[in-house]
């Protein structure tokens, strides 16, 4: 038994160290986001926006501190739902529309878009039997937007 444990620790020493001779681990690249663009122009106009996801379900929500657009965009899929959920901020200083999250849920069935006008808090609540039946599946805080 002592034999096993004493061959089966140096094989995996071995594999260790020649990995570590061998192998290159590098830490993940990271880019600036570009703000997403319709055929190659800056999106100037809530019309600019909304053509890039033509038949999205929209929520546009303006207050004092700013201006937003969110779209929930339905996937095509087999059996589970996929739906992309993005948002957009208008910076006065830019004069233009500003990605400021995407994120895809899966199986909540449809959305409902709303913000909190109180706490100022997106949230996109899904409609699926399931756990998510009126919950929100993801949230988002407009505060976090100011520059």
């Amino acid at each position: 038994m002592f034999c096993t444990f004493t061959t089966g620790f140096l094989a995996m020493a071995a594999a260790i160290l020649s990995c570590a001779v061998g192998c290159q681990i590098s830490a993940p690249k990271y880019e600036a986001v570009v703000p997403e663009t319709a055929e190659g122009k800056v999106l100037k106009t809530r019309d600019d926006v909304r053509a890039l996801f033509p038949v999205a379900e929209w929520l546009e929500y303006e207050h004092n501190e700013g201006r937003f657009m969110f779209c929930a965009n339905h996937q095509p899929s087999y059996g589970c739902s996929i739906i992309d959920v993005r948002g957009w901020v208008f910076r006065d200083h830019s004069g233009q529309w500003e990605s400021v999250f995407v994120v895809q849920l899966n199986g909540v069935g449809g959305v409902t878009l709303s913000v909190n006008p109180t706490t100022q808090v997106f949230s996109a609540k899904g409609s699926a039997n399931n756990a998510f039946l009126d919950q929100p599946a993801f949230t988002f805080d407009l505060r976090a937007t100011q520059a």
